[in-house]
């Protein structure tokens, strides 16, 4: 029957190797772009207080401390990293209202930069690698309208660089692997070739 005789290597199927060989030559092809994966900020809370007991200072340090991490990120995803790090469930509007003053604060303050709603720390509007949020524990960084236009922009020139002579749709869909969605969702198709 199907089963393989003792001392004898199965033969694989011409089309699954192909396949295996297509996807080999692939991420060889793409092996030169910087990726890494997507570092959610995750700390001891400092000081031992609630997060709507922190003063205007300590809100500010504390957005601040995220950005560095997750330069750049989306406002909404920085406060939800701050509640998470306080161990908020539900964001109130008194708390929405105490984050974005500190957003909003840290960058008058020039500890940060503001660019479309997306936060990075001052001189640092590069992005110099493309990370994955396949395995991000925050909901909110598989949104594609959370995705940093920047992070995008350098997605698509990495990898039409070295994909020379490839397709529109080849960039767009190895372009949002790099960045960790293996579906191609509609509205994240309209995030990345928005920044084509």
């Amino acid at each position: 029957g199907d089963a393989a005789s003792p001392g004898k290597p199965r033969k694989a199927k011409p089309g699954i190797e192909r396949e295996a060989a297509d996807a080999d030559a692939a991420a060889d092809r793409f092996a030169g772009i910087p990726t890494g994966p997507y570092v959610e900020a995750k700390f001891k809370k400092v000081p031992r207080k609630d997060l709507d007991e922190l003063d205007n200072f300590q809100l500010i340090e504390l957005v601040t401390k995220i950005v560095e991490i997750e330069t750049p990120v989306h406002g909404e995803e920085a406060m939800r990293r701050a509640a998470d790090i306080y161990k908020v469930e539900r964001m109130t509007s008194k708390l929405t209202r105490l984050l974005e003053s500190a957003l909003a604060d840290a960058v008058n303050a020039g500890k940060l930069e503001n660019g479309l709603g997306f936060y990075s720390l001052p001189g640092v509007s590069t992005v110099d690698v493309v990370r994955s949020r396949a395995d991000v524990e925050s909901p909110g960084l598989r949104k594609p309208e959370y995705l940093p236009p920047a992070e995008v922009q350098f997605a698509l020139e990495s990898v039409a660089r070295v994909a020379i002579g490839g397709s529109k749709e080849d960039a767009v869909i190895e372009s949002s692997r790099l960045l960790g969605f293996a579906s191609k969702r509609s509205n994240l198709r309209e995030v990345i070739e928005r920044e084509r």
